[in-house]
């Protein structure tokens, strides 16, 4: 009897943790890919895997030499930002320098590129590859 309450104890608190257990889980499986990926690919490499995107051939054109990153929280991607009026070829205050941003995620199944956003004074657009709409946005720029 007292084992079958015992048991039956044992499986209430599994199940109540169970909603705890399968993010961790998952966030622990997302860094392994991460981890495998990188020690795989140089982040170099990384980058130029995006660079002949139209989306980034567009940003390019309006910052040319941003500040490229790679994100590396919670999926790996490649970050292009600029916040220097130097950068931009439209006049700038630079008290309120415009913060433009192109990050193009890698598929961590892959290690190339899986989708793009594109980020200007806070506001941001995710798109597929290539999404002609999202080139249209970068080209007005910030």
């Amino acid at each position: 009897m007292w084992l079958m309450i015992i048991a039956v104890m044992v499986s209430v608190a599994v199940a109540a943790c169970l909603p705890l257990l399968i993010p961790t889980a998952g966030f622990a499986y997302t860094n392994w890919q991460i981890k495998q990926m990188l020690s795989s690919v140089s982040e170099e490499e990384l980058i130029n895997r995006t660079k002949d995107l139209p989306e980034v051939k567009a940003y390019l054109a309006l910052y040319p030499n941003p500040v490229m990153n790679i994100d590396k929280d919670y999926h790996i991607g490649v970050d292009y930002s600029s916040t220097s009026c130097a950068y931009h070829k439209k006049y700038c205050d630079s008290s309120e320098a415009v913060k433009a941003e192109l990050m193009v995620r890698i598929n961590l199944s892959t290690g190339y590129p899986q989708n793009s956003a594109w980020g200007c004074n806070g506001s941001l657009t995710i798109s597929p590859l290539s999404d002609p709409v999202l080139i249209d946005e970068i080209n007005r720029g910030c």
